[in-house]
């Protein structure tokens, strides 16, 4: 039977759902096990299955409520306490109508399949066809999660948990709606390996060795992978989170493969896999079709009478209308009906919507032409989606999100991609209408390589090779050499001998080349020469892949010419005398302009003239000397660069002439009597053209005699002249040998001459 919603009772002593029901006058109060969520003066409640006071079974208003208390009058005063022991089946339902989707006798003839109330979410295939085949499981005798006849003999089960990682059917919660791996329409049809949910094993198998049927199997986690996600509102069973005393209040739905569990990060020892607020040392698998009742008989209307007693293991069971009915032989219970669980039959749409579904199949590919990378994905197996995230990690770094979409698009582009990286994506889906958002756990992880277009790099020199100091530019010519026409755009960064050469350098141009010159400044040395000039080129925006060149740029010594000159010439003996060498770089314009450095070795013909002298900043080097000798010099400036950068050179001759004079006297020796004179000639002879005045004198002479000389001074015109100096000697003069200087001064200087002669008087 198909409907569009179902009415339930919501609470009842059997299954815990009341907590206690005590009649004090005309005030009947309920306890439930969790907030009613009533209105007082409003809202009705029905009562049904009051077998100790049955004149409490009918409707009524709700007098008043609060939490989890609520209280009606009732027509007869009494004071009483019922319980599962006096009214087991005593349940209450609140008229509202509820979003379960269906109702099913266990064992039974009369399935109610009821989608009206879930809305587009209830119209679609897997949830349909899902419900339907999971109602009809409960008419061939299937519960949540299997049952086992423990006690040999016996005839009461024991039901087994919902929502069991190992228990791939359509009975169970986590499979009714979303179906089995990608989509498949099944009951279980292997019994897996129990389940410890303090030992996890590495992964299900069945009790025989075999692998499980399907592939993926779903489990609760006690956090999401990558850390991103929401986690489950409720019970995977739909009962309200206890976050006093569940073991993982905050729980995430995670799908993977079964064998081995993967991810295994998420598969942890301790944890409430099946998500029902207990620890379980033993969850069980069931094979559906080896189970299966098809005689469908025993079914009293959702009652069932007889001795005994239902053993619900360490799960609840939620039935249609709260009874639960099995064919003849299999469940016998206590007289009166079963309520267990919440009492509100099977899953509801708020339980199946109590976490978001993961997009399915997100794959990634490069797009065309290059630059971006496309994702596309299928829809979650159930859910109304308000928006997708996407999440990227690049090179395995942490993701983070870069983007969101609308709940209608199954695409995104991420256009912020280069080439190179290796980026991973996953995509999570956000239920519409949650505050705050229910954000799914990541999907499936894929990864893409931004397809760049190839490039080509070549360098070329504006003068190869050059001169030292030459100023040259580096143009490099990056060409897109895959199948499009697109410009490359980005950057180029030139290097010199490996060592990077000024700053990255745009490129620019148009069609399929671009181009970058180098605009550092950088001078090429000698040594070392030839260079070895890179380009290498880098894309900013993704869609071109990296390229580079290279060039060999010969350097060769500049050209120089050296001069000398000398800051006296003609010079006189004994002056100082600098001599100045000027190298100059001839290279000549437009060329290298750089300053020449080395040393200057000034020579005079072939003899070094003092030590190598440094050339300044300014080309220049000096030497400064006054032990030049009387006569021409033949003086030249040789320069020589030590570092190779510039060529040699050696100037002209220049001759210094150094000026001089020689003295002589004749005779050099004489004797005289007493009272007699004695006469000597001096010569003055000029040297190399001395000019200028001559200051003679005479000393030495003995006491009581006069030397004098005339002319006294001597004007040298280029010729030797002569003057006579006279002794003249009295009477009274000593007698003896005497040494008489003569000496010559050039007035005006510093430059003097002397010679001795001798002089003997008797």
């Amino acid at each position: 039977m198909f409907g569009h919603a179902a009415g339930l009772p919501e609470w009842g002593l059997q299954g815990g759902s009341l907590t206690s029901v005590v009649a004090s006058g005309n005030t009947l109060t309920f306890t439930a096990s969790a907030p009613h969520g009533l209105k007082a003066g409003t809202d009705r409640v029905t009562i049904t299955d009051a077998i100790t006071n049955p004149s409490l079974n009918g409707t009524y208003t709700v007098q008043s409520a609060s939490g989890n208390t609520f209280s009606i009058q009732i027509p007869t005063a009494t004071n009483a306490t019922y319980t599962q022991s006096t009214d087991p089946w005593l349940s209450v339902a609140s008229g509202r109508i509820r979003t379960t989707s269906g109702v099913s006798d266990i064992g039974g003839g009369d399935s109610l399949v009821t989608l009206g109330l879930w809305g587009t979410s209830g119209q679609t295939d897997p949830v349909q066809s899902g419900t339907f085949m999971h109602e009809l499981g409960h008419s061939f005798g299937l519960t949540h999660g299997g049952l086992y006849y423990d006690t040999p003999g016996s005839y009461v089960p024991t039901l087994e948990p919902n929502c069991k990682p190992n228990y791939q059917s359509v009975m169970s919660y986590q499979f009714q709606v979303d179906l089995l791996d990608d989509g498949v329409l099944d009951y279980s049809g292997q019994q897996l390996s129990p389940l410890n949910e303090n030992s996890l094993p590495g992964g299900l198998l069945a009790t025989d060795g075999s692998a499980p049927t399907y592939s993926t199997t779903k489990w609760y986690a006690p956090f999401p992978p990558n850390g991103v996600g929401s986690p489950a509102k409720s019970h995977c069973d739909g009962t309200p989170l206890v976050p006093a005393t569940d073991p993982d209040p905050a729980m995430y739905v995670v799908e993977g493969a079964a064998n081995p569990i993967t991810p295994v990060s998420a598969w942890l020892n301790g944890s409430d896999v099946n998500f029902d607020g207990a620890i379980s040392s033993s969850l069980r698998g069931y094979n559906d079709w080896e189970n299966l009742d098809l005689r469908q008989v025993g079914a009293t209307g959702g009652e069932i009478n007889g001795s005994g007693k239902l053993t619900v293991g360490t799960g609840k069971l939620t039935v249609g209308t709260g009874k639960l009915t099995v064919g003849t032989g299999k469940l016998t219970v206590g007289a009166g009906k079963l309520t267990v669980g919440t009492g509100v039959g099977d899953l509801t749409f708020e339980t199946a919507n109590s976490f978001a579904r993961s997009p399915r199949n997100v794959t990634a590919a490069p797009t065309t032409p290059p630059g971006s990378i496309k994702l596309n994905w299928g829809t979650p197996t159930f859910g109304q989606i308000g928006s997708y995230n996407v999440y990227r990690s690049t090179n395995g770094a942490t993701a983070v999100l870069i983007g969101s979409v609308a709940g209608n698009l199954l695409t995104f582009t991420d256009t912020n991609v280069t080439c190179g990286p290796t980026y991973s994506y996953f995509v999570t889906a956000v239920l519409a209408n949650t505050i705050p958002p229910q954000e799914s756990v990541p999907s499936n992880t894929t990864s893409a390589i931004s397809t760049c277009a190839a490039t080509s790099t070549t360098v070329t020199s504006s003068v190869n090779p050059s001169i030292f100091g030459q100023s040259v530019i580096f143009t490099a010519t990056v060409t897109n050499i895959g199948a499009t026409t697109a410009t490359p755009t980005g950057s180029v960064q030139f290097s010199v001998d490996g060592v990077p050469f000024g700053a990255a350098v745009p490129l620019s141009g148009s069609g399929t080349a671009a181009m970058a010159m180098s605009s550092a400044i950088a001078s090429l040395n000698v040594s070392g020469s030839p260079h070895a000039i890179k380009a290498v080129y880098t894309n900013t925006d993704g869609g071109f892949s990296g390229s580079s060149g290279n060039l060999n740029q010969t350097v060769s010594p500049a050209p120089t010419s050296t001069t000398v000159t000398s800051t006296v010439n003609p010079s006189i003996f004994g002056q100082s005398v600098t001599f100045t060498a000027t190298v100059a770089n001839t290279a000549g314009a437009g060329f290298s302009t750089a300053t020449p450095t080395g040393s200057i070795q000034f020579m005079d013909s072939a003899s070094l003239l003092g030590t190598p002298q440094p050339v300044s900043g300014l080309g220049i080097a000096t030497l400064t000397t006054n032990a030049l000798t009387a006569g021409s010099h033949s003086i030249t400036a040789v320069y020589t660069n030590v570092d190779g950068n510039f060529k040699g050179s050696t100037s002209t001759s220049l001759t210094q002439v150094v000026r001089d004079f020689s003295l002589t006297a004749t005779p050099s020796a004489q004797t005289i009597s007493s009272g007699h004179q004695a006469i000597y000639t001096i010569t003055l002879t000029p040297i190399s053209g001395l000019t200028g005045t001559i200051a003679l004198s005479c000393t030495g002479a003995p006491a009581n005699s006069t030397c004098s000389v005339s002319p006294s001074t001597d004007n040298l015109q280029g010729t030797a002249i002569a003057s006579t100096v006279t002794l003249n000697a009295n009477k009274n003069v000593n007698h003896g040998t005497f040494t008489l200087t003569f000496t010559g001064t050039l007035v005006s200087g510093t430059l003097s001459h002397s010679t001795a002669v001798q002089l003997t008087v008797k």
